[in-house]
């Protein structure tokens, strides 16, 4: 699950300038076309570029033009081109925290979690009622294995924001891969609560399972809506044994290699967990193994294969 999303990661890349509405009146009509949902993402970031370079715009304004250039070139996923413009946005704008926000977010797409702590940090220095920062930065530590920092800032989400779903999945992942089942279960059956999800389902049914709880009977309740067709309902199947592992595996399948690799990623995890729930560690392993080796490391489910590795040699 992208908690960059698709996990999110879910958000992320749509953010824009709370104020940019309101200024659009004034702009030129590619400045404002750059501000919104209008056309194609390459339309769009003509756009951008015709208006920062006609000589029409308040500084203001030239900021916020690089800022949603940027948001553009990330959806393309280049985001070194990304992060140069979130860059002049802020050497435009030094006060400019959802800038510094972005770019923590590309550059976690990069890899380079250091970079994204500290641009997280200092949108959160800039607006310390930064709810959605306190989150990604919360990410990105659990994607360099610190789950106390990151459950950290997921808690100081939350105290700002008690109707934020994503922050308390996020922190009962964060706490299954401690092996503190019992607290990770009240966070994922929270953020169910505020915001149901199969995923979140799927988490919690874990959680309740490795506490040694029946979960079958909320999953089914939590599932009962789903489309059985829909990825991953035959992971939630497969828990209430309705499926198998091998079923699991080819209705993984997708025509788009991308999403067909992240599938991929999510079975090899989820069918790890089911083995190592029926004591069948050596298969658990090696599927562990596989999701460690070729999940997307932006994946929550990597950083979990990653823990239950360590706790299963």
């Amino acid at each position: 699950m992208k908690l960059t999303m698709r996990f999110l990661l879910p958000v992320f890349g749509v953010l824009l300038l709370a104020n940019a509405a309101a200024a659009a009146a004034s702009w030129t009509s590619d400045a404002a076309t750059c501000a919104g949902t209008e056309g194609t993402v390459d339309e769009r970031i003509v756009a951008c570029t015709r208006a920062i370079t006609s000589g029409q715009l308040s500084p203001e304004e030239l900021a916020i033009s690089y800022y949603n250039r940027g948001i553009e070139w990330r959806d393309k996923g280049d985001y070194d081109k990304a992060i140069a413009d979130y860059s002049e946005a802020i050497r435009r704008n030094p006060q400019y925290a959802l800038a510094y926000n972005n770019r923590g977010i590309a550059w976690r797409d990069k890899g380079d979690y250091d970079k994204a702590i500290a641009d997280y940090s200092e949108a959160i220095l800039l607006n310390p009622q930064y709810v959605l920062a306190y989150n990604n930065r919360g990410i990105a530590w659990r994607d360099k294995g610190d789950y106390d920092k990151a459950i950290a800032d997921y808690s100081e989400a939350i105290l700002l924001n008690p109707e934020y779903a994503l922050a308390y999945n996020n922190r009962g992942i964060a706490r299954f891969n401690k092996g503190e089942f019992s607290s990770a279960a009240l966070d994922l059956a929270q953020s169910q609560q505020l915001k149901p999800s199969i995923y979140t389902a799927i988490w919690l049914y874990l959680a309740r399972a490795r506490n040694n709880s029946d979960g079958e009977t909320e999953l089914t309740l939590n599932t009962k809506d789903m489309d059985g067709k829909k990825w991953p309902a035959p992971v939630a199947a497969l828990y209430l044994g309705k499926s198998d592992s091998t079923t699991v595996i080819s209705q993984s399948v997708n025509p788009e290699q991308k999403k067909y690799k992240e599938q991929l990623c999510e079975a090899n995890f989820f069918l790890g967990e089911w083995h190592l729930l029926h004591n069948e560690t050596q298969q658990a392993r090696m599927l562990f193994t596989k999701a460690q080796n070729e999940c997307p490391k932006t994946f929550s489910e990597y950083g979990s294969a990653v823990t239950e590795l360590q706790r299963i040699k």
